[in-house]
């Protein structure tokens, strides 16, 4: 006598590796998205600066001697049409990289420079009176440098210092608004 109803069927080998292979996909997916990286050049990390100390940014490169720490960046943020936040958004990029260099006790971040993250996935459609999503692509930017740790020159300070390519900044220029 047959037993009423289908008989559950193994799961294929082939259905394994593909939902094994999802799996991987989406946790790489998920690593990705984590934020604001850090490649380490010290095997010992310094003590980290306090939250008031100065750290001078440089768009180039300054002389040695110095001790590389860190390559460390900020969280990317897409920018808007209007030109006030995006000096807002530029002044908050600038000092989370300040902030994150003194949290890898670097007093100095030389190369800074502004990058894209090319995105294709949801985004809001603006045709609509009502929030939905449509499928597009954009940009969002972020900003990267090399945290240092510098010693102090001879009868300057360090922002006094001569970069070899470069200069030293307040500011950096923000991209240009997404369309």
């Amino acid at each position: 006598m047959k037993p009423i109803g289908k008989t559950p069927r193994p799961m294929m080998p082939l259905r394994k590796t593909a939902a094994l292979t999802l799996l991987i996909l989406m946790a790489a997916i998920a690593s990705s998205c984590a934020g604001p990286r850090t490649k380490w050049f010290v095997q010992q990390p310094p003590e980290p600066l306090p939250a008031g100390a100065r750290v001078d940014v440089y768009v180039g490169m300054i002389d040695p001697p110095y001790q590389p720490i860190a390559i460390i960046e900020t969280r990317p943020q897409a920018y808007a049409a209007d030109p006030a936040r995006n000096e807002q958004i530029k002044q908050a990029q600038y000092e989370e990289l300040c902030a994150r260099a003194r949290g890898v006790g670097a007093n100095a971040i030389q190369n800074v420079q502004i990058l894209a993250q090319h995105v294709k996935g949801m985004t809001p459609d603006e045709r609509t009176p009502f929030k939905s999503w449509q499928q597009g692509r954009y940009n969002r930017y972020f900003m990267r440098g090399m945290a240092i740790k510098a010693p102090e020159r001879q009868g300057q300070t360090l922002s006094d210092a001569e970069p070899v390519e470069g200069w030293a900044v307040s500011k950096l220029p923000v991209p240009p608004p997404l369309k």
